[in-house]
């Protein structure tokens, strides 16, 4: 299975596709499911020469791992990933002003929002609070990542996610506006996919509302979820994304 994941990596960069590369799967062999040795044996056994061979054609690596990451961390440096996404603050050892003195140079860490306990009971005003506090942190947490393909410019890799507590309502003309440059920059400086979800509240309709402002947005890649069951149903709801988002 491995080789044949190399295989495909290997078409998909004949194929033109770069630079970032992305996958999940790790946070099943993380503590307390199984044991770092175990972590060893079998994940960066196999993904380790992975992150080699996209590093070798000038990609970065982006996983999605979460929770009580700790104990393995340092493999994850070890194995090559770029990007980890993301990082479970309400779980042992994942208290980002640690991470920021020990990983901050040598790993970009993704997302730092409580979706657990945070976003489903704190009301608007402490939301808004911890976004501000986490983004202090992660500010120094990312790590700037040079492109080969864009040059000698340096890119921040990564998106700004901004969730909406449902009861909250609409973003005002207010949050609008200040939304609006930060998404200009992303696109500005290369950046290209932007993801949602029908679970994140009034996301999908907020990032439409801004992509329909948004200059120099060719290369948009968007991405959303379905969330629902059976055939039809998520036939539809996925039309309703591509509405709220504005995309085909």
């Amino acid at each position: 299975f491995a080789l044949r994941i190399e295989e495909h990596v290997i078409r998909a960069f004949e194929a033109g596709l770069k630079p970032v590369f992305a996958w999940v799967g790790p946070e099943l062999c993380i503590p307390p499911l199984m044991s770092p040795r175990d972590f060893d044996d079998f994940v960066m056994a196999f993904d380790q020469p992975l992150c080699e061979l996209i590093h070798a054609r000038d990609g970065y690596v982006w996983v999605h791992c979460h929770g009580k990451m700790g104990p393995v961390l340092e493999r994850f440096v070890e194995m090559g990933v770029d990007v980890l996404n993301p990082v479970q603050t309400s779980a042992m050892g994942m208290d980002t002003y640690v991470l920021k003195e020990k990983y901050g140079d040598r790993l970009c860490f993704h997302g730092a929002i409580d979706v657990q306990q945070v976003l489903p009971n704190a009301t608007p005003e402490e939301v808004r609070r911890e976004v501000a506090r986490r983004t202090l942190v992660a500010s120094v947490l990312t790590t700037r990542i040079r492109a080969s393909s864009l040059g000698e410019r340096d890119v921040a890799l990564g998106a700004a996610a901004v969730a909406w507590e449902p009861a909250a309502g609409e973003p005002g003309l207010a949050e609008m506006a200040a939304l609006l440059p930060v998404l200009q920059a992303f696109f500005d400086q290369g950046g290209a996919r932007i993801d949602s979800s029908p679970m994140y509240g009034s996301s999908e309709q907020v990032s439409g509302d801004l992509l329909r402002r948004i200059d120099n947005k060719g290369a948009l890649f968007a991405a959303t979820k379905v969330w629902t069951h059976g055939k039809q149903d998520g036939i539809e709801q996925m039309q309703r994304s591509m509405q709220r988002m504005g995309v085909e």
